[in-house]
């Protein structure tokens, strides 16, 4: 049986690859208000909220709510 780590040829070129992989700007994934995961599914998590005013275009999951930086949950 394989796994995704016996791909690799040794734990150097895992280390470079994963390296390589966050030497690039990152993409979060875009909702709306309305379209929010459930954000128990998806504790610590970071998105984008297109329909977010001003300043609030970041979430992040506390396991219950999506939530601002600010700390007010996203509507």
């Amino acid at each position: 049986m394989t796994t995704a780590i016996d791909v690799f040829v040794s734990d150097r070129q895992f280390r470079l690859s994963v390296q390589n992989r966050f030497a690039e700007p990152q993409t979060l994934p875009v909702y709306t208000d309305a379209t929010l995961p459930d954000a128990s599914d998806w504790q610590w998590a970071l998105i984008a909220v297109s329909d977010g005013t001003s300043n609030k275009r970041l979430a992040i999951s506390d396991g219950t709510d999506w939530r601002f930086p600010d700390g007010n949950v996203v509507t």
